[in-house]
């Protein structure tokens, strides 16, 4: 019997798999073979290949010399492949060669998504080349990954490690990290003065939620030595610096003159700081000071407004005891009022 098809018998090369045995002979030093590949490529058509072709020209030139196809200019070329194409397109070209900050941004727009989905296990990929070269922030985007499982398999020890050779070059996200990871035994075992050693070089060099995290030690006892005015010294720094909940806790610390002159005025600024950013807490301590007429005027109209978006935003979070709380509290001002009626009707756990 004679066959009269053939299935899956080839696989035929396309023009994105060309593309690809390009990039592959790249890599391993080939440009000659690379180029040759892209060529044919740019000949058939392919604006992907017209576009690399005119890059490497252009890299090999030092970008002093236009160079590109007789018909059309670079600013063409680029007008045809788009603005995130050609990002993705001249950093895997640096990165391909070597180059370790180009393998960062590769990575990076892997991780973003570079006009498609995000892909972690190649964004894992390129931060890793770029890591291996000493590149910090690599190292530390690496942690990320290994420490959510995103791209790679989920390894606290891999994190810490990461973390440790960034925060070593001195990248103050990657010395937080590197201090909870301390601090609650992830990948390594507990050491409360390693913690703390890396969280204060994190707060010095300025980093906002390491100065809040610090500022909340010291507050609670939980540092060398207790102490509310290091506690507001630190929220401060964070709270100037926009971290929302640095804002709040000192917002906390003015209301209660904890670390600072008691100032209920300069508790609202900050709470209202706090508040704009939509920390829930903030807002609801606000519609509190507003029923009661402490550092804000005295309006039960605005006050029960706040509580009310206050028990919206807790919603959001699945803090549904603490929008009922807002709920008493909007009935404590303004009972039966539409705020209540619209609160009631949001929250599960309140009988219809």
């Amino acid at each position: 019997m004679i066959a009269t098809c053939i299935a899956a018998s080839f696989v035929l090369a396309t023009p994105a798999a060309e593309i690809e045995s390009g990039w592959a002979k790249y890599r391993g030093g080939d440009h000659a073979s690379a180029v040759r590949i892209w060529q044919q490529q740019a000949e058939s058509g392919n604006v992907e290949a017209q576009f690399l072709l005119d890059s490497h020209s252009r890299r090999q030139a030092g970008h002093s010399v236009e160079r590109g196809s007789p018909a059309q200019s670079h600013d063409a070329l680029v007008a045809k492949v788009g603005a995130s194409r050609k990002l993705y397109l001249m950093a895997r070209l640096a990165a391909e060669a070597g180059q370790a900050d180009a393998q960062f941004d590769l990575g990076t727009l892997y991780l973003r998504g570079h006009g498609n989905d995000s892909d972690p296990a190649m964004a894992a990929q390129w931060f890793r080349r770029a890591a291996m070269q000493g590149r910090a922030e690599a190292q530390f985007n690496l942690g990320v990954l290994y420490e959510h499982g995103r791209g790679v398999e989920k390894r606290l020890s891999e994190a810490a490690t990461w973390y440790r050779k960034a925060a070593q070059q001195g990248l103050p996200e990657a010395e937080f990290n590197l201090a909870l990871a301390y601090a609650e035994g992830r990948g390594m075992p507990r050491n409360q003065n390693e913690s703390m050693r890396w969280l204060t070089k994190a707060a010095a060099a300025g980093l906002p939620a390491a100065q809040n995290y610090l500022g909340a030690l010291y507050e609670n006892g939980r540092a060398p030595a207790s102490s509310s005015a290091l506690a507001a010294a630190w929220y401060r720094k964070a709270a100037e610096s926009g971290d929302r909940g640095a804002q709040f806790n000192l917002g906390r610390l003015y209301a209660a003159g904890r670390g600072v002159a008691q100032d209920q005025a300069q508790a609202a600024k900050w709470y209202i700081e706090a508040a704009e950013q939509g920390h829930a807490d903030a807002v609801f301590n606000l519609g509190v000071m507003h029923s009661k007429g402490q550092g804000v005027v005295l309006d039960s109209e605005l006050a029960a407004d706040r509580l009310y978006l206050a028990g919206r935003l807790y919603l959001q979070t699945g803090r549904n005891s603490d929008a009922l709380a807002a709920l008493n509290a909007i009935n404590a001002v303004r009972p039966g009022s539409v705020y209540a009626q619209r609160l009631a009707a949001e929250i599960p756990s309140v009988p219809r």
